[in-house]
């Protein structure tokens, strides 16, 4: 396997989770703001 082949399939795993984090924290953080604001 080439090394930019390698970086391709890195960069595709990072953005899958970074989306997965990001939904993750929208999750905890959606309550915690409805909380704050009620």
């Amino acid at each position: 396997m080439s090394l930019r082949t390698m970086g391709a399939l890195v960069a595709v795993e990072w953005k899958k989770l970074y989306r997965d984090i990001m939904n993750l924290i929208v999750l905890i953080l959606m309550p915690v703001g409805l909380a704050l604001i009620f």
